[in-house]
């Protein structure tokens, strides 16, 4: 189902080395003509409340990677200061959900947050040699000839020496 909603594209470069790997995904509106499509074909009433159970959980789990940012959206569970409907959607949700997709969640976050830092390790550490290479600049290059127009501390101008 996935695979008709998105293509992938890797362009070439002026190099003539593959650049970075684009995926695609279909317009919103047909993947949410497709959405009420699917909740339309329930047919009892048990089937309808499962599928917009389904629905409610798909939309509530997603990491909304493949929507622009402009287009994300928060969960669509009403939100109140004790947060009661997420946990008693999850309550509902917990029997229908595998095990592994608790661990799939923590797992994802543990390699954003190894990943966060790894890049903020290898920022540091550019940001360090650039820092090096300026002062490797700033240094004279000849250090035991002293340049011809610094005064020495003993010289005071108007001296006359």
């Amino acid at each position: 189902m996935l695979d008709e909603h998105r293509t992938t594209t890797t362009p070439t470069l002026k190099s003539g080395q593959p650049g970075k790997t684009k995926v695609a995904y279909g317009d919103v509106d047909a993947a949410a003509k497709w959405l009420w499509k699917f909740v339309d074909g329930a047919k009892t009433a048990g089937e309808l409340y499962g599928r917009t159970l389904v629905v409610f959980a798909a939309q509530h789990y997603a990491e909304q990677l493949v929507l622009a940012r402009s287009q994300r959206r928060g969960s669509a569970l009403p939100r109140s200061r004790k947060d009661v409907a997420r946990k008693a959607f999850e309550r509902v949700t917990k029997d229908a959900l595998p095990g592994a997709h608790t661990q799939l969640v923590r797992a994802l976050e543990r390699e954003a947050r190894a990943y966060a830092k790894r890049q903020a390790e290898l920022d540091a550490a550019a940001r360090g040699e650039r820092e090096q290479a300026a002062a490797a600049a700033a240094e004279p290059v000849d250090a035991e000839r002293e340049p011809e127009d610094v005064v020495d501390e003993d010289d005071e101008p108007g001296d006359g020496d």
